[in-house]
């Protein structure tokens, strides 16, 4: 059955991956020369391959079968699957595919979206989505004991605790921020504050009547980070199809 279930899915793909990884010497500008480009070629081959052949492991492992992916999704992720040279990004690209071809819904956005991070900030959306899972799992907890536990996990969200968490330094940090912001994969938290306001006063009966009302001021927390449902959904499809 496992060989089968990669069988599948690599003749499923297997045209594709010639199709997008045989670039002509322009792609890479012609002072290269003829050689360089030939071995250019023949490494997004191999790495198309390594991509596919990874999907099929984790679809194998799962007992699951390869099914119809639209081409709006399967084309541009295994060009550009085809383009990654960092192993962390590389398994990404494999759970993609195997999430792809499984049925589970997948934004066309996605591939562009992955081929446009790097490992930092890979691991920034990782480790947020373990805490974005942790703090899920405390909501249904109403009790005092449990309030607490949600505002002490909400402190794992501030970028100075977040920065120290993943280890990274000012400005591979900064500028990982930046790009998943961008990306709307990210976004800082919107915050919310009640205040009671004095709005008109009376003197009656030598008794001071004060009326207020209750205003609510919105602000952003620019000083935390959470991921965007798109976040979620991205990050989750990553790591493929689930048992």
């Amino acid at each position: 059955m496992t060989e089968e279930i990669k069988s599948g899915l690599g003749s499923a793909v297997g045209e594709i991956v010639k199709a997008v990884a045989v670039p002509p010497a322009k792609i890479i500008g012609s002072w290269l020369g003829e050689i360089l480009s030939i071995n250019y070629s023949q490494w997004r081959v191999k790495q198309a391959a390594k991509v596919v052949e990874g999907a099929g492991e984790i679809l194998a492992e799962l007992g699951l079968e390869p099914t119809v992916c639209k081409p709006k999704v399967l084309l541009p992720l295994i060009e550009q699957a085809s383009l990654e040279d960092d192993e962390d990004l590389t398994r990404k690209w494999m759970g993609l595919l195997a999430s792809s071809v499984t049925g589970d819904s997948i934004h066309p956005s996605y591939p562009k979206i992955l081929s446009e991070l790097v490992q930092s900030e890979a691991k920034v959306i990782d480790y947020l989505y373990s805490l974005e899972v942790a703090f899920e799992a405390l909501k249904g907890d109403k009790t005092t004991d449990g309030r607490e536990k949600r505002q002490q996990a909400l402190k794992q969200f501030r970028l100075k605790q977040l920065k120290e968490s993943v280890a990274l330094n000012d400005e591979v940090f900064s500028q990982s921020i930046d790009n998943l912001l961008r990306l709307r994969l990210c976004n800082h938290p919107e915050e919310y504050e009640d205040y009671e306001v004095v709005v008109d006063t009376s003197l009656d009966s030598d008794e001071l009547d004060v009326r207020t009302e209750s205003i609510t001021n919105n602000f952003t927390d620019t000083g935390a980070i959470r991921l965007t449902n798109l976040g979620k959904s991205f990050v989750k499809a990553c790591r493929g199809p689930q048992s």
